[in-house]
């Protein structure tokens, strides 16, 4: 995913080529979000985040790229809650992104 955002950075893509930036399953809109990120597009990024919960509510994915959102917002509470969310309904695959993600 590192090489993804290298890529978008080098490019010279910005907020609004990101939104270009074409996914269709779960590991590419997390890459997609996690891009946004690096440039600062929040709301873009959180848009990826939700899908990929809608898609899968039991992936604890989602709610891990949704929470890391909150904390780059400051958002320390709203964070807490939807990892908490994530831990209640996501199935243990929660534990292996825990551990491995950024």
């Amino acid at each position: 995913m590192a090489t993804t955002i290298q890529w978008i950075l080098r490019e010279g893509h910005n907020q609004d080529n990101i939104l270009n930036f074409g996914c269709s399953v779960r590991d590419d809109l997390n890459a997609r979000a996690e891009a946004a990120i690096a440039v600062g597009a929040y709301r873009f990024a959180m848009q990826n985040a939700i899908e990929m919960i809608s898609t899968k509510p039991t992936d604890a994915l989602g709610y891990i790229r949704e929470s890391k959102i909150y904390e780059v917002l400051l958002q320390y509470a709203r964070a807490m809650a939807v990892y908490k969310e994530g831990l209640d309904l996501g199935d243990r695959s929660a534990r292996f992104y825990m551990m491995n993600f950024k």
